[in-house]
């Protein structure tokens, strides 16, 4: 066998770090391993959905019919997908809105349905019980890491793993989540380079290069959104027999109030629902959330914030077990990292930018994220000796992209927890908001019922790239500038 062109290890098994895998997979001459830490494949979620950009590419992945058949979806490309906005937290709740996105035909299953299809159809089998805890990389700052000289046909990337074991690769591709290894340690060698550069080369300049390098820093962490997710699956059946003709049996819904939102949707054609009860303390927004990020918990610690709600939320309680996977919503931080490409590393999905989950886009933006990787890379003009160019026209493309869903996906968390302040400022000029300063409690029910209309019409405004857009034009961008350099 001819040696490979490039050689490609993935760090995660998850939905980007696979879908890459796949991608990459129709290259002869491109080598992919994917290491993951954990001893065992097991997805941890619920629901999972994909908006025609991200449905698409798996469509062109070949992978859609054995999801079709797997999970039990209808996936009627032609269906009409609606979200239905209620103001929910009184007992005579009403609809608001609905949020209509046409024949767009949203693909909606159970995430351990989907990565069950994408192991099966991966040519090699993922590295188990490899958890990566540092990388070295010659290419890009050799004499500020002590990383080891490179000579000029081996590979660049030294991996090094908890078990004390290493992999070289051509490139390294970090998917690992929110806790990324590998977007930590990016982003440490971004900011020793900036302090090793002001030492070499000191300038005059009115940003210290302390400054900008605790900004790298800090542009690394993790934040909590304010949000607590309580997720669960409920079988359609229990919710029928307990609320015949329930809302939720038929369509995607989204029942608003005052910090608190309760959302579904169904799965597994129709005979499954997906329910994430949200909590919401927006003065602790991009700060530190106390204890554990994941946990069980008792169904109790979160009920009581929808005691009062209408009918059909408290039916939804009533059909809930005994506890409920507890989520703390954590994001990359809301300014971005500087860089999702350095060297020859690169980031994607939840590593790069971690989001909120209300505009239903964190898996499409991983799979769209591997789309373009899968793309750069595999283009014959990526060599060795031009991987960096490639990687940074995926930075070019898909960072300001993802960064702007990110943000969309925050804000629709605050309209949706009824938080008039992130309408829009001539919504909140045009109401008298902005004096008021948004204030919830301060309206009176005709107000209340003017503004609603207007924040759902937002909403849908910003979330319509989801369904009238496609990837084909970032394809096209990157392509185009993978060969500027030539």
């Amino acid at each position: 066998m001819s040696q490979p062109r490039l050689s490609v290890a993935i760090c995660g098994a998850g939905i980007g770090g696979l879908i890459t895998a796949l991608a990459l997979a129709k290259y002869d001459d491109v080598d992919v391993t994917v290491y993951e830490s954990a001893s065992r494949l097991a997805e941890v979620g619920a629901g999972i959905a994909f908006w025609p950009r991200p449905r698409e590419i798996l469509q062109r992945l070949g992978l859609e019919k054995e999801l079709l058949r797997i999970s039990g979806a209808d996936g009627d490309p032609n269906e009409e997908t609606s979200y239905v906005l209620r103001k929910s937290d009184q007992v005579d709740g009403y609809e608001f809105y609905k949020i209509r996105t046409g024949k767009c035909g949203q693909l909606r299953m159970h995430r351990a349905d989907f990565q069950t299809v994408l192991t099966g159809q991966l040519k090699k089998a993922v590295v188990l019980s490899k958890r990566l805890v540092s990388y070295e990389d010659a290419s890009s700052s050799a004499a500020i890491s002590g990383d080891r000289e490179n000579g000029p046909e081996s590979p660049t990337v030294l991996l090094h793993f908890a078990d004390g074991t290493t992999a070289t690769c051509d490139v390294l591709i970090g998917a690992d989540g929110l806790k990324s290894c590998v977007r930590s340690v990016m982003v440490e060698r971004l900011a020793k380079e900036v302090e090793a550069e002001a030492k070499a080369t000191p300038t005059d300049t009115s940003v210290t290069p302390k400054a900008r390098a605790d900004d790298i820093r800090a542009r690394g962490q993790l934040t909590w959104s304010g949000f607590v997710a309580y997720r669960v699956i409920i079988p359609a059946d229990q919710l029928r027999t307990r609320s015949p003709g329930h809302s939720l049996l038929s369509s995607p819904m989204m029942y608003c109030g005052k910090n608190a939102i309760a959302f579904g949707n169904t799965i597994k054609n129709g005979t499954a629902l997906n329910v994430i009860f949200f909590t919401a303390d927006f003065s602790q927004e991009h700060g530190e959330h106390p204890g554990e990020w994941v946990r069980k918990a008792d169904k109790s610690e979160f009920a009581g914030m929808f005691k009062g709600w209408e009918p059909e939320v408290e039916a939804m309680l009533d059909c809930v077990g005994d506890s409920a996977l507890r989520w703390a919503v954590h994001t990359t931080h809301s300014a971005g990292l500087l860089t999702y490409a350095h060297g020859r590393v690169a980031l994607l999905g939840d590593a790069a930018h971690a989001m909120t989950s209300f505009q239903g886009s964190g898996a499409g933006q991983a799979t769209e994220d591997a789309w373009i990787l899968a793309h750069v890379l595999g283009d014959p003009r990526t060599t060795r000796g031009t991987i960096s160019t490639a990687l940074q026209a995926y930075n070019t493309v898909r960072r300001p992209f993802s960064l702007n869903v990110q943000e969309n996906s925050r804000v629709n968390g605050h309209l949706v927890a009824l938080d008039y302040n992130a309408l829009g400022g001539n919504i909140l000029d045009e109401e008298g908001l902005g004096i008021r300063g948004g204030d919830y409690d301060a309206l009176d029910d005709t107000t209340v019922r003017r503004v609603l209309p207007k924040l759902g019409a937002q909403i849908q405004s910003d979330w319509e790239w989801a369904w009238t857009t496609s990837i084909d034009n970032q394809v096209e961008e990157a392509l185009k500038l993978l060969g500027q350099d030539e």
